[in-house]
């Protein structure tokens, strides 16, 4: 009996000492990883998001994730829900009790939340180009990229909103958010027009006419027109200036750059701007804007027969053989020349504003272009006054082109200040040296038909 209890005892003790070695239970089984379901994330201010952490191996003991961010005033984390507090970027990290690590990179945004156009419809010709502005709202969205797609490239074609019209027809130009919201405009296409027209204005036929900007620099030799291209894609002529006498020293550019006698300029070759004076049976009546150039009235009639009378008649003026000669072929081309009609122009004593015996008429004559008559610019129904004294209806500003080549420009004071005098084709009835002008100030005057440096303004009818 009692070597049992020893050999018991002994059992004991030694069990009791191996337990102690060994330990008592399960051992503690360390995280190897961890994971999250999200490595980047967009989210909107004042919005939240879910980042879920997943720790290896699945039976590690302290499961445990610290969450940080690396900027709370973008983003706060707890528990791995995240709370966007302002626009920016800022990185979530989590990490296990012993020290591994994963990370996802928040982007606190303001997201878009529409689109909108500044034209909803365009009325092209073929070879036009337009402009639409798009605005993505909020003012402040971080993303305001805008993609453009044509639903038909062979009529209309976009790039960053600017349209180009291909071909006839009709197009819808829709311009996109990267987040999807849209807003269209639609296209119509047709067949280009010698001309182009814009309220009671008609742009049609080309002269040079503003100075060469600063920024604009231009080809060393002239093209197959004689021209000059510029980097900006039009086309220039080359002058040496020749100011009329008494501007000299005193002339500007529209630019403000003073007109230096003797230099040399480049003139951009721009459509000539036409008010519509009057349209019937699809014809319209056009007068030109502004000042184009000088030219002489007449200087050929010491020459004529006495019984043609007077130097200031206008069917055989220089003039009347400028406008249809040198200015008529090369403003227009032949597919504008094409819709310039021939007009019977009225040279009877009714236009030319002389109530008196009338000593210096003509005929009437069968003109391309024609300078306007007295009775023109006296018709209440073109914009005029109906008396000839000064006013702002018939004033015409004289173009950069024509200040630096001898046409008469006021530039004494600010009023009146770039206007010049421009012929008309009305004589004067009891002095053969004498034809109608309008003055700077739109006064009905006259003036000698030997000076070359008044200036033009010619008119036409075309076929709309």
């Amino acid at each position: 009996m009692k070597k049992f209890v020893k050999i018991a005892l002994t059992t004991f003790i030694v069990c009791a000492l191996l337990l102690s070695i060994v330990g008592c239970g399960t051992p503690d089984v360390d995280a190897t990883s961890i994971t999250l379901d999200k490595t980047t994330l967009v989210v909107e201010v004042d919005d939240t998001a879910t980042i879920t952490a997943t720790v290896l191996p699945s039976d590690v003991t302290d499961s445990t994730v610290t969450w940080t961010s690396s900027d709370t005033t973008v983003a706060t984390v707890t528990d791995g829900v995240v709370v966007a507090v302002g626009v920016g970027n800022a990185t979530i990290t989590a990490t296990t009790h012993n020290g591994l690590t994963a990370t996802c990179n928040v982007s606190v945004v303001i997201d878009a939340t529409g689109i909108t156009l500044d034209k909803t419809a365009l009325d092209m010709q073929v070879d036009d180009t337009a402009t639409i502005t798009a605005s993505v709202l909020p003012s402040d969205v971080t993303d305001s990229t805008v993609t453009w797609t044509s639903s038909d490239t062979t009529v209309a074609t976009v790039t960053d909103g600017v349209v180009v019209a291909v071909g006839v027809g009709s197009a819808t130009i829709t311009a996109s958010t990267h987040n999807d919201y849209t807003a269209t405009c639609s296209v119509t296409v047709t067949p280009k027009l010698p001309y182009k027209r814009v309220g009671d204005y008609v742009y049609f036929g080309t002269y040079p006419q503003t100075v060469k900007a600063d920024s604009v620099t231009v080809s060393s030799t002239p093209n197959a027109n004689g021209y000059y291209l510029g980097s900006d894609g039009a086309e220039y002529m080359k002058v040496v200036s020749n100011v009329y006498v008494y501007g000299i020293d005193k002339y500007d550019f529209s630019t403000g750059d003073k007109i230096i006698n003797g230099a040399t300029y480049y003139f951009k070759m721009e459509p000539i701007k036409w008010r519509v004076l009057k349209e019937e049976s699809g014809k319209a009546f056009l007068l030109c804007e502004n000042i184009l150039t000088n030219h002489v009235y007449d200087l050929s009639a010491d020459s004529r027969p006495d019984d043609l009378k007077g130097l200031n008649k206008y069917d055989e003026s220089d003039m009347r053989a400028w406008l249809n000669g040198e200015f008529y072929n090369s403003a227009f081309s032949q597919l504008q020349q094409a819709i310039i009609c021939t007009t019977t122009v009225d040279n009877s004593q009714a236009t030319t504003g002389w109530t008196g015996t009338h000593y210096y008429l003509c005929d009437d004559t069968q003109d391309k272009v024609f300078l306007p008559s007295y009775a023109d610019v006296t018709n209440t129904e073109y914009g005029f006054t109906s008396t000839k004294v000064a006013s702002d209806t018939r004033c015409k500003v004289v173009s950069d082109y024509a200040r630096a080549t001898g046409t008469y420009m006021y530039a004494v004071t600010q009023t009146n200040w770039g206007k010049g005098t421009w012929f008309l084709r009305s004589p004067h009835g009891n002095n053969l040296y004498r034809i109608y002008v309008v003055n700077r100030d739109g006064l009905v005057d006259y003036d000698s038909v030997y000076f070359s440096d008044r200036g033009i303004a010619p008119a036409l009818w075309i076929t709309l």
